[in-house]
């Protein structure tokens, strides 16, 4: 059961985020960079790939009045971005994941 106080949780990540956005996605480009061997030499466009629309799709569904049916759409962009990342024969699984875990980070971060 979703409460008022959740809601207004979720409202105000969705805020923060979207004001961060810009700023999010810098941080992890560099942090990417600096930790990850393959982000070393991607131009910012392939680096960044589906990133922004996958946080546009966080905002949607931190915003949204049913979280459950949004989430969907971001499991398939996050889907995306790995086959993405999948086909370029630099990058590794753990690779991958270390770029997912520094997202959470740096989102974890600004929403402290």
């Amino acid at each position: 059961m979703t409460t008022r106080l959740d809601l207004f949780d979720r409202h105000a990540a969705a805020k923060v985020l979207a004001d961060l956005k810009a700023d999010i996605l810098k941080e992890w480009e560099v942090l990417a960079r600096e930790k990850v061997d393959a982000a070393r030499n991607q131009t910012r466009l392939a680096l960044r790939d589906s990133l922004p629309q996958f946080m546009d799709q966080l905002i949607t569904t931190l915003s949204s009045p049913d979280p459950k049916t949004q989430a969907a759409e971001n499991a398939e962009i996050a889907k995306e971005h790995a086959e993405d990342r999948a086909k370029q024969p630099e990058y590794t699984l753990g690779e991958v994941i270390v770029e997912y875990q520094i997202l959470r980070s740096v989102i974890s971060n600004r929403l402290e």
